[in-house]
């Protein structure tokens, strides 16, 4: 979970950074981050582009969902930022 944790906060801080809204760290599991997609954003392509990529996420309506676990790591995390800062749409 600490592990975990750390990469989602991490995540957090480089998503918000993009302009992405997330859920505020009190109010959120550290092992789990929603990240909430602007209309802009294809979902179905953005799906495509990160199994592509070999990212695991999930949609969940207008959120996309991550879930790391203890095999990630930032490398990880660095190849999610680049897809969404890609601005997917």
């Amino acid at each position: 979970a600490s592990h975990s944790g750390q990469l989602t906060q991490d995540a957090a801080v480089k998503i918000k950074d993009l302009g992405f809204e997330i859920e505020d760290e009190a109010w959120r599991a550290r092992h789990i981050l929603g990240i909430q997609l602007p209309q802009s954003v294809e979902r179905q392509y953005l799906i495509k582009v990160l199994e592509k990529s070999r990212i695991s996420a999930s949609l969940r309506g207008d959120s996309l969902r991550i879930s790391p676990h203890i095999y990630n790591d930032m490398d990880d995390i660095q190849a999610l930022v680049e897809v969404l800062a890609s601005r997917i749409g």
